[in-house]
Protein backbone atom coordinates (compact mmCIF):
# COMPACT_ATOMS: atom_id res chain seq x y z
CA UNK A 1 0.00 0.00 0.00
CA UNK A 2 2.91 2.36 0.75
CA UNK A 3 4.41 1.63 -2.28
CA UNK A 4 1.47 2.85 -4.10
CA UNK A 5 1.22 6.14 -2.11
CA UNK A 6 4.90 6.91 -3.20
CA UNK A 7 4.09 6.27 -7.04
CA UNK A 8 1.08 8.26 -6.62
CA UNK A 9 2.71 11.32 -5.08
CA UNK A 10 4.57 12.35 -7.70
CA UNK A 11 1.64 12.48 -9.85
CA UNK A 12 -0.40 14.49 -7.03
CA UNK A 13 2.25 16.48 -6.66
CA UNK A 14 2.12 17.66 -10.47
CA UNK A 15 -1.98 17.71 -10.94
CA UNK A 16 -1.83 20.26 -7.61
CA UNK A 17 0.40 22.34 -9.27
CA UNK A 18 -1.37 22.30 -12.44
CA UNK A 19 -4.83 22.78 -10.72
CA UNK A 20 -3.03 26.00 -8.95
CA UNK A 21 -2.09 27.78 -11.66
CA UNK A 22 -6.05 27.52 -13.12
CA UNK A 23 -8.42 30.35 -12.58
CA UNK A 24 -11.10 30.08 -10.29
CA UNK A 25 -13.48 30.36 -13.39
CA UNK A 26 -11.45 27.14 -14.85
CA UNK A 27 -11.08 25.87 -12.31
CA UNK A 28 -15.14 25.83 -11.77
CA UNK A 29 -15.81 24.92 -15.34
CA UNK A 30 -13.13 21.65 -14.54
CA UNK A 31 -15.49 20.73 -11.46
CA UNK A 32 -18.67 20.67 -13.27
CA UNK A 33 -17.51 18.84 -16.37
CA UNK A 34 -15.21 16.59 -15.06
CA UNK A 35 -17.95 14.17 -13.42
CA UNK A 36 -20.16 14.84 -16.27
CA UNK A 37 -17.47 13.43 -18.39
CA UNK A 38 -16.85 10.66 -16.12
CA UNK A 39 -21.10 10.04 -16.38
CA UNK A 40 -21.34 9.79 -19.64
CA UNK A 41 -18.73 7.56 -20.66
CA UNK A 42 -19.87 5.16 -18.07
CA UNK A 43 -23.02 5.76 -19.72
CA UNK A 44 -21.25 4.77 -23.22
CA UNK A 45 -19.01 2.02 -21.85
CA UNK A 46 -20.47 0.20 -19.29
CA UNK A 47 -24.62 0.84 -19.47
CA UNK A 48 -25.06 1.01 -23.44
CA UNK A 49 -23.14 -2.09 -23.67
CA UNK A 50 -24.78 -4.34 -20.69
CA UNK A 51 -28.42 -2.70 -21.80
CA UNK A 52 -27.37 -4.29 -25.44
CA UNK A 53 -26.64 -7.19 -24.24
CA UNK A 54 -29.45 -7.91 -22.15
CA UNK A 55 -31.61 -7.27 -24.79
CA UNK A 56 -30.38 -9.55 -27.40
CA UNK A 57 -30.29 -12.42 -24.43
CA UNK A 58 -33.71 -11.27 -23.97
CA UNK A 59 -34.54 -11.93 -27.56
CA UNK A 60 -32.85 -15.37 -27.70
CA UNK A 61 -34.66 -16.69 -24.69
CA UNK A 62 -38.07 -15.41 -26.00
CA UNK A 63 -37.03 -17.23 -29.18
CA UNK A 64 -36.16 -20.30 -27.19
CA UNK A 65 -39.15 -20.55 -25.70
CA UNK A 66 -41.34 -20.59 -28.69
CA UNK A 67 -39.10 -23.27 -30.03
CA UNK A 68 -39.30 -25.20 -26.51
CA UNK A 69 -42.99 -24.75 -27.09
CA UNK A 70 -43.43 -25.09 -31.06
CA UNK A 71 -41.27 -28.68 -29.95
CA UNK A 72 -43.62 -29.79 -27.08
CA UNK A 73 -46.94 -29.43 -29.45
CA UNK A 74 -44.80 -31.10 -31.92
CA UNK A 75 -43.79 -34.03 -29.59
CA UNK A 76 -47.70 -35.51 -29.25
CA UNK A 77 -48.01 -35.81 -32.85
CA UNK A 78 -44.49 -37.27 -32.75
CA UNK A 79 -45.15 -40.01 -30.43
CA UNK A 80 -48.29 -40.69 -32.04
CA UNK A 81 -46.68 -41.26 -35.15
CA UNK A 82 -44.10 -43.47 -33.60
CA UNK A 83 -46.57 -45.67 -32.17
CA UNK A 84 -48.47 -45.74 -35.02
CA UNK A 85 -45.34 -47.00 -36.75
CA UNK A 86 -44.69 -49.40 -34.29
CA UNK A 87 -48.26 -50.85 -34.21
CA UNK A 88 -48.75 -50.60 -37.98
CA UNK A 89 -45.52 -52.84 -39.04
CA UNK A 90 -47.69 -55.90 -39.40
CA UNK A 91 -47.92 -57.84 -42.46
CA UNK A 92 -49.46 -60.60 -41.03
CA UNK A 93 -46.72 -63.10 -41.85
CA UNK A 94 -46.99 -62.24 -45.39
CA UNK A 95 -44.09 -61.87 -47.50
CA UNK A 96 -43.85 -57.57 -48.66
CA UNK A 97 -44.70 -58.66 -52.53
CA UNK A 98 -47.96 -60.74 -51.23
CA UNK A 99 -49.23 -57.71 -49.20
CA UNK A 100 -48.43 -55.33 -51.93
CA UNK A 101 -50.00 -57.23 -54.01
CA UNK A 102 -53.11 -58.05 -52.23
CA UNK A 103 -53.88 -54.09 -51.18
CA UNK A 104 -53.42 -53.19 -55.13
CA UNK A 105 -56.16 -56.08 -56.21
CA UNK A 106 -58.57 -54.61 -53.71
CA UNK A 107 -58.34 -51.65 -54.27
CA UNK A 108 -59.57 -49.26 -57.01
CA UNK A 109 -55.91 -48.88 -58.64
CA UNK A 110 -55.63 -52.78 -59.47
CA UNK A 111 -56.38 -51.91 -63.62
CA UNK A 112 -53.61 -49.36 -63.29
CA UNK A 113 -50.94 -51.91 -61.84
CA UNK A 114 -48.48 -52.64 -64.63
CA UNK A 115 -45.54 -54.10 -62.77
CA UNK A 116 -44.59 -55.85 -59.30
CA UNK A 117 -42.04 -56.86 -58.66
CA UNK A 118 -39.79 -58.15 -56.22
CA UNK A 119 -36.58 -55.16 -56.05
CA UNK A 120 -33.93 -57.08 -53.63
CA UNK A 121 -34.85 -58.46 -50.74
CA UNK A 122 -37.05 -56.18 -48.62
CA UNK A 123 -37.87 -53.78 -51.29
CA UNK A 124 -41.11 -54.19 -54.14
CA UNK A 125 -41.40 -52.15 -57.11
CA UNK A 126 -44.36 -50.96 -57.99
CA UNK A 127 -45.54 -49.37 -61.69
CA UNK A 128 -48.82 -47.45 -62.34
CA UNK A 129 -49.32 -45.80 -65.66
CA UNK A 130 -52.37 -43.39 -65.69
CA UNK A 131 -52.99 -43.76 -62.25
CA UNK A 132 -55.95 -41.41 -60.26
CA UNK A 133 -52.93 -39.28 -58.03
CA UNK A 134 -55.38 -38.97 -54.81
CA UNK A 135 -56.47 -42.69 -54.85
CA UNK A 136 -52.33 -43.22 -55.02
CA UNK A 137 -51.80 -41.23 -51.81
CA UNK A 138 -54.67 -42.99 -50.01
CA UNK A 139 -52.84 -46.28 -50.77
CA UNK A 140 -49.50 -45.04 -50.26
CA UNK A 141 -51.15 -43.59 -46.59
CA UNK A 142 -52.78 -47.45 -46.41
CA UNK A 143 -49.50 -49.43 -46.78
CA UNK A 144 -47.80 -46.80 -44.00
CA UNK A 145 -50.16 -46.76 -41.58
CA UNK A 146 -51.61 -50.17 -41.62
CA UNK A 147 -49.26 -52.29 -42.85
CA UNK A 148 -45.58 -50.57 -41.87
CA UNK A 149 -44.44 -49.83 -45.53
CA UNK A 150 -42.66 -46.79 -46.97
CA UNK A 151 -41.68 -45.12 -49.70
CA UNK A 152 -37.43 -45.93 -50.83
CA UNK A 153 -37.96 -43.94 -53.67
CA UNK A 154 -41.25 -42.58 -55.79
CA UNK A 155 -40.96 -40.86 -59.85
CA UNK A 156 -44.67 -39.68 -60.34
CA UNK A 157 -44.92 -37.98 -63.67
CA UNK A 158 -48.08 -35.82 -64.50
CA UNK A 159 -50.03 -37.39 -67.56
CA UNK A 160 -50.06 -34.62 -70.38
CA UNK A 161 -53.59 -33.85 -70.93
CA UNK A 162 -55.64 -35.38 -68.03
CA UNK A 163 -55.52 -33.86 -65.02
CA UNK A 164 -55.33 -35.49 -61.64
CA UNK A 165 -53.73 -38.59 -63.47
CA UNK A 166 -50.22 -39.66 -63.59
CA UNK A 167 -47.49 -42.54 -63.84
CA UNK A 168 -45.84 -43.58 -61.45
CA UNK A 169 -42.83 -45.87 -60.47
CA UNK A 170 -42.27 -46.46 -56.63
CA UNK A 171 -40.20 -48.85 -54.45
CA UNK A 172 -41.35 -49.80 -51.23
CA UNK A 173 -40.21 -51.49 -48.17
CA UNK A 174 -41.25 -52.65 -44.74
CA UNK A 175 -40.31 -51.06 -41.43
Amino acid sequence: MINIKQRLQPLQQKWQAWWGTQTPRDQWIIKIVTPLIVIILMYTLIWLPLSERVEVTAQRVAANAALLEFMQDKADVIAVLQRRAVDAGDLGGQPLLSAVDDSTRGSILSPFVTEIAQAGEDAVRVRFTEAPFDELMIWLEYLWSELGVSIDQVTIDRVDDEVGLVNVRVTLVAE
